[in-house]
């Protein structure tokens, strides 16, 4: 079977081939191919997982969606109005072929300071309104849970700053658990190249940059699975760099921390079974 090296990969960082699931036959297309052999997992899951910022999840994604709103739709009305003045001028003022040449129009105070005061207007109360979300969006409450997030080609690993009974750091690989209805501030960083973690109906986007501390937080208001994923090329196997949020009830998490802290021979957490 045919195999691809890692593109992307830091030169000297262990690697493996990625091998094809099957052969392509003369005549076979790719669709044929993936529904003989199964498609790439996250091709498969995300399809039917709601990953849409519109349905938001917790306060952070409702402040995004409330500077979004007005954005989107002012956009949408002077789009409308712009083109619509355009097509119809177009339409209703077409020259002939025996029109003479119409009267030249040299400046005109009133529709210059018009369009002037307007979109002054305009821009100035959507960054209000942005200014006045910021620092909800950007400033973890000081009851947080923290988090330091690690992204590298091609996982997230997430650390949870508490140790198990051996006193190793506990950690998880492709899902974070946290509780529903408290705040988690996420401390972001990469070991290799640029990634960019994005959770969409719960929080923003935030790179995870070599060398560099990046922060954001998030809080999910209903116990549930929130998927999320790398939004920045970073390598061949970049499609499959997701993961998802676990909110358990309080309960539950708490039980399932205290279960991880007790054991000395592993320290990663799984709360799997835990949300109900």
């Amino acid at each position: 079977m045919p195999s691809f090296p890692r593109l992307g990969v830091p030169r000297g960082a262990p690697t493996s081939p990625v091998r094809c699931a099957g052969r392509v036959r003369p005549g076979m297309s790719f669709a044929d191919h993936e529904a003989r052999h199964g498609a790439p997992a996250p091709v498969t899951s995300l399809g039917f997982t709601d990953q849409s910022p519109l349905h938001s999840g917790g306060p952070v994604s409702d402040h995004i969606l409330s500077v979004f709103g007005p954005l989107f739709w002012v956009s949408v009305v002077i789009t409308a109005g712009v083109s619509g003045v355009i097509i119809y001028s177009a339409l209703r003022f077409r020259r002939q072929h025996d029109d003479e040449e119409p009267v030249q129009v040299h400046g005109n105070n009133r529709l210059e300071l018009g369009w002037t005061i307007i979109p002054g207007v305009i821009l100035i109360s959507l960054f209000i309104l942005t200014a006045a979300n910021m620092p909800f969006i950007s400033s973890a409450p000081a009851s947080s849970m923290h988090v330091n997030v690690i992204g590298r080609q091609f996982s997230w690993s997430f650390q949870y700053g508490t140790k198990n009974a051996a006193g190793k750091e506990l950690q998880s690989g492709g899902a974070l658990y946290v509780p529903a209805g408290r705040p988690v501030a996420l401390t972001v960083e990469s070991v290799d190249v640029n990634h960019s973690l994005y959770l969409p109906r719960l929080s923003g986007q935030i790179n995870a940059i070599p060398g560099q501390t990046n922060r954001m937080w998030f809080q999910a208001d209903q116990v549930g699975t929130y998927y999320g994923q790398c939004t920045e090329l970073c390598g061949v196997l970049h499609w499959q760099m997701t993961f998802k949020v676990v909110a358990l009830r309080p309960s539950a998490f708490d039980q399932c921390m205290s279960q991880a802290q007790s054991k000395s021979d592993v320290a990663i957490v799984n709360c799997a079974g835990g949300s109900a």
